[in-house]
């Protein structure tokens, strides 16, 4: 059985595959006679163009069979699941990969991905409430396969406080019996979550669960029945106090962006007293135009 080459030695073929054409596309065209120019002027186009198509044809051919990375994922192809195939040149386990691998007991770190969740209803940010300390662990995308314990995630690298994202972390190696934990040593990977609030992400008390609210909210359109956008929480949820701990949410003046589906793109503000404005219909000079760090998936996310 043939080895099977990694993403990065597929895509320098692809590569010197292109710059060679190129190079002969080149050369054939300054061969041509200068008598005919003309004529030759109008063919040779379509001669590159060729090449082009054939290569680009080439590289969808090779991303369909798993060897080159899809569009929009930042450079890492995704599996069926959501998350990432492999991070620079390293394989993301899943489940019982994972399981069999802390058996093994891994003599270097590893990556290991799954849905990031916390257990109960997260701390609460209300006054006066009393202090908690969060379990978070890493589950697997369709809750079949097994949970995992993380180990000093919350104080990883890139990791960020809200549960129900698809989350690739680095595990610290282990000795022989790893047990059923892992030792999250960073957040390389994690795809931004969206949707309404949940309804335990509240409670009657003035409480604010931020971990169980989605990172962002969708909000409702002039009709009050579409969802028109997503607003990124950290502007919703500026003015309440935080867990102790934790660092406080910079203040966030309004209007508030509101992001499309894709969680990128700019379509209107939500304005205080008017609520969601379209791109079109609105009219001020200044407003923030970028989505936060969060807002897209990254190989290695701030908080």
């Amino acid at each position: 059985m043939t080895d099977r080459w990694t993403d990065a030695e597929i895509t320098a073929r692809l590569q010197s595959l292109w710059t060679s054409e190129l190079r002969r596309a080149q050369a054939e065209y300054r061969a041509f006679p200068g008598r005919g120019s003309t004529r030759i002027q109008l063919m040779l186009p379509a001669g590159i163009v060729a090449v082009v198509v054939a290569v680009l044809a080439l590289a969808v051919v090779l991303q369909q069979i798993g060897g080159v990375p899809a569009p929009g994922s930042n450079g890492i192809r995704l599996g069926s699941d959501g998350l990432p195939v492999a991070i620079g040149g390293q394989s993301v386990l899943r489940g019982d990969q994972i399981a069999q691998r802390l058996v093994e007991g891994p003599a270097t770190a590893f990556l290991a991905g799954g849905r990031l969740v916390v257990d109960g209803a997260g701390c609460s940010n209300a006054p006066g409430a009393a202090s908690c300390v969060e379990t978070w662990r890493l589950a697997s995308v369709d809750d079949t396969g097994p949970i995992f314990r993380l180990e000093g995630v919350a104080e990883a690298t890139g990791f960020v406080r809200t549960s129900g994202a698809l989350t690739v972390v680095r595990v610290a190696a282990c000795g022989s019996g790893c047990g059923s934990a892992l030792s999250a040593a960073e957040v390389v990977w994690r795809a931004p979550t969206k949707g309404r609030v949940p309804t335990n992400g509240s409670g009657t008390d003035g409480a604010i669960y931020q971990a169980l609210w989605p990172d962002f909210i969708a909000t409702y359109g002039q009709d009050g029945m579409t969802i028109a956008g997503y607003v990124p929480k950290s502007y919703l949820l500026h003015g309440a106090e935080t867990v102790p701990g934790t660092p406080e949410n910079p203040p966030q003046d309004a209007p508030y962006p509101v992001y499309g589906e894709d969680l990128t793109t700019l379509v209107g503000y939500l304005v205080p007293g008017e609520g969601f404005v379209p791109m079109a219909e609105y009219k001020a000079t200044a407003g923030p135009s970028a989505p936060p760090a969060m807002a897209t998936s990254s190989p290695a996310p701030t908080r």
